[in-house]
Parts: structure tokens; sequence; C-alpha cells
């Protein structure tokens, strides 16, 4: 979708009286000693435009981006956040492997399916997967300080994960989806 946006110049003199008849807002686009530059989105009776363009209208999702000052952070409501508190174990979202499951289980996970996360580490993944819908999520690792990471991040998340200390062979049940952001040896290894 396209509107129309209307540029016009006036003297300042002008533009005050033009602002104080017309009674509503302007976009200022530059100031000068002689002159005051401006864009408004319908034409106005009586004046020329300088210019008149077409602006595409930017959906929500384009124009609004997450604002962070200090401490702060402001997130559009269609943004599903992961906090993460930093600690021994491995995810914290940076990591290049990390970013691709995410976007993998972003591509694939269904809603109400259920996931197992293997190697969570902080949990990343498994508090993902629940953001995107998965009705249960199970995350093991073999390390007892990741499992408690996991357990802190996942309440600091308010979701429902379980977090196992625990290896793939102690796992029974099956899955809809399983992940594993572990390094190929580990693979190599266990197959």
């Amino acid at each position: 979708m396209h509107y129309k946006k209307y540029i016009y110049k006036l003297s300042p003199e002008d533009f005050y009286q033009f602002l104080i008849d017309y009674g509503r807002g302007v976009e200022v686009l530059s100031e000068g000693e002689s002159f005051v530059e401006f864009a408004l989105y319908e034409p106005i009776e009586g004046l020329e435009p300088l210019e008149v363009l077409e602006v595409e209208v930017i959906p929500p999702q384009k124009a609004f981006r997450p604002v962070k000052v200090k401490d702060i952070m402001v997130l559009p409501s269609w943004i599903k956040p992961v906090v993460i508190r930093q600690g021994v174990a491995f995810g914290t979202g940076l990591h290049p492997t990390t970013k691709l499951c995410l976007y993998l289980m972003q591509e694939f996970l269904k809603e109400g399916w259920s996931l197992l996360d293997v190697g969570t580490g902080t949990g990343i993944l498994a508090i993902a997967g629940k953001r995107l819908g998965a009705s249960r999520v199970l995350a093991i690792d073999i390390d007892p300080q990741a499992t408690e990471e996991c357990i802190h991040n996942s309440k600091e998340n308010c979701v429902d994960i379980e977090c196992l200390q625990a290896e793939p062979k102690d796992i029974k049940e099956a899955f809809d989806l399983l992940v594993a952001n572990l390094e190929l040896e580990i693979f190599k290894r266990e197959l």
C-alpha cells in the first residue's frame, strides 16, 4: 500500500501562520533563516507543493524494532523473548549454531508438538521451543551445572519445561522434534 506525501516550503512567518490556520501538526523536514520545508499527507488548497512523493506503508513488524536503553529492553508484542542468565553452561544465542537451531525450530516446530533438547546447556532452545508453542519440552544435559542453569532460566522465562541431568539413552519416550546443538565429535562418538 502507498500514500502520497506532499512537500511544501514557506517563509518562517507564513509557516507559523499556516500552522495556526491549519490546526494540525506537520512533519518539518528542514529549516533555514528564510524557509521551513515541511510535509503533509494531504494536498492543501491554494498551496502548490514542491514535490509529491509516493511512500510505501511500512508494516508494523518492519517499522517497530526492539529498543535498548541502558538495562531496559522494549520489545514489540510479536517478539518471543528468551531471557538467559550468563553462567557456566553453553547457550547465549550468540553462537552461529545456536542461531541456526533457533531459525530451524521456527521453520519446523509445529504448535502442540513435543520437543526434546539434548545437551540443553542454558536451556535456550528448550525455552524457545516452549515460546514457539511446543506442548511438552524435555531438556537434558549430562552436566549438573547446565541442568541447574536450565532450571533457573526456565523459571526466569515463566515456561514449563522439564530439565534433567540425563543422557539420550536414558530417555524412553518419543518426541515430535529433537534438537541437539552439540559438537560434531559428540555425535560421532554417540552414533
